[in-house]
């Protein structure tokens, strides 16, 4: 995606029907080939697990049903993670487990996030905050290499002081210049405003624990990518650095040095270092968004200088700011940030789902660069393919599609279901996860 395109909306998938069921995260499963169908899984808010087909360009867009696991989780499924080389994934929820694989936290505490290496074969889980204030939370991490037994080989449990909110497995590109930071790493991001990178190999969670960043606000979205050093260096052209996205929806940057000495300054328990290098960017502001919907580095994930930073907009006052847009909208930013006269600068709008979902929160979206489409999930309980009009493809009616679980495609306005989603819409807390 070298230039800005405008992706249309070619079919969409409801399964239930219902404007009280929730979309929340959308995978695609390894191991299958694209040839005729990617295939991909979704967890919703009544607690099903679901499966689906979906063709792409150059066949007719469409999306159907692929299968479900009803109850997946009780009280409620929270998260899932897919394997890249085989057609697995796993989930997790506030029953405590771990499945496909039935692998219980030890005191059954509900599980928000989820990460897999399919490499080492290790899957970790981080637990939520029961209480009001501060809780007991944990991060767990389990070898599945005997997938008919798996073992439980790390617990820790001083990391994080509440809800664990993002869990990422991250293989340190060799060309790093941190000489300590270990070819694997965990990095977790919390409600307690607090970014921590742990060797999952080491056995004692002091030895493990590496580098923490203070983010001061609580942390949804957080990818690793590579960047110029800030300060100029012989022989050195780039470093590990984060990007996070706070609850309040700004984004900061932080540096990884070397993690000897930024254990040695943190054990110092001096505030001050860390604090986050950059200073805060507000998407709200300066990219005309209402809320941050996915952060991810452009392939190779180990070498990636940028990233894609996803985010929508639906409110009045945010699209008024934008003259050309007059419908809530999804954008995708190509971000490579770089310090600009002490601003946070490197932005290029490369793809926009005009439309999106409507008045309803974006909860999801998974793209490809080269595949030629888009899928997006949200609380209006849809999934919707997007296709790129410079893309090869067959005919594609101009007006939106529905899918109802079947092989059969309905032409719709969609001025009435939309409607009257609007009116039956709950007005109480959005649902978790976060």
């Amino acid at each position: 995606m070298s230039q800005m395109r405008t992706f249309r909306e070619a079919c969409s998938f409801n399964r239930t029907l219902s404007s009280d069921v929730y979309i929340f995260n959308l995978v695609r499963l390894g191991g299958t080939t694209a040839s005729t169908a990617y295939y991909f899984a979704y967890i919703a808010s009544d607690r099903m697990l679901c499966f689906i087909s979906v063709t792409s360009p150059p066949s007719n867009p469409s999306i159907t049903s692929a299968g479900v696991v009803p109850n997946a989780h009780h009280p409620g499924i929270s998260c899932l993670a897919a394997l890249e080389k085989s057609p697995g994934v796993f989930t997790a929820g506030g029953d405590g487990e771990v499945n496909l694989w039935t692998s219980e936290t030890p005191n059954g505490q509900g599980i928000s996030a989820l990460a897999v290496d399919e490499d080492q074969k290790l899957i970790a889980a981080g637990t939520e905050s029961e209480k009001e204030g501060l809780g007991d939370v944990a991060i767990y991490i389990w070898s599945y290499a005997n997938a008919d037994s798996p073992q439980l080989i790390r617990s820790f449990t001083e990391s994080h002081t509440d809800t664990i909110t993002s869990l990422q497995f991250h293989h340190t590109a060799p060309f790093t210049v941190s000489t300590s930071l270990p070819a694997l790493t965990l990095i977790s991001a919390s409600t307690d405003s607090l970014i921590s990178i742990s060797d999952p190999t080491q056995d004692d969670e002091d030895d493990a624990l590496l580098t923490v960043f203070n983010n001061k606000a609580a942390v949804s979205h957080l990818c690793p990518f590579q960047m110029p050093p800030s300060l100029p260096q012989p022989a050195i052209t780039s470093v590990p650095a984060l990007c996070s996205i706070s609850h309040d929806e700004k984004l900061s940057v932080y540096e990884i040095e070397d993690t000897t000495s930024a254990k040695n300054e943190n054990e110092a328990e001096d505030e001050d270092n860390l604090a986050p290098v950059w200073p805060e960017l507000d998407l709200r502001e300066t990219l005309a968004a209402d809320y941050a919907i996915r952060l991810l580095p452009r392939q190779p994930k180990q070498q990636s200088h940028e990233m894609i930073l996803a985010v929508g907009a639906y409110r009045p006052e945010t699209l008024a700011r934008s003259p050309e847009v007059d419908k809530p909208i999804i954008a995708l930013y190509s971000a490579a940030p770089r310090l600009q006269e002490g601003k946070i600068e490197g932005f290029a709008c490369v793809a926009r789902l005009v439309g999106a979902h409507g008045e309803d929160v974006v909860r999801d979206i998974w793209f490809d660069e080269d595949a030629g489409f888009m899928l997006t999930c949200g609380e209006d309980g849809y999934v919707r393919l997007w296709v790129d009009p410079v893309a090869p493809m067959n005919t594609v009616a101009d007006t939106d599609v529905e899918m109802e679980g079947s092989n059969e495609v309905k032409p719709s306005s969609g001025k009435i279901d939309r409607e009257e989603r609007k009116k039956q819409k709950r007005k109480g807390d959005r649902h978790k996860p976060y």
